[in-house]
């Protein structure tokens, strides 16, 4: 399926590419992931 959308044979759908564009605008700098999600209020906590 990715082979399709890397040839351009068919167009990536919108809810993907808008994924793509909001992965780019806030990936981590340092190239690593982080190793465990959160909780609801870690992540609640770190946004307000």
């Amino acid at each position: 399926m990715v082979s399709y959308y890397r040839t351009a044979h068919k167009a990536i759908p919108r809810a993907i590419w808008l994924a793509c564009l909001g992965w780019e605008a806030t990936r981590p700098t340092n190239n690593a992931l982080p190793r465990t999600l959160p909780t609801a209020r870690e992540y609640a906590a770190a946004h307000a």
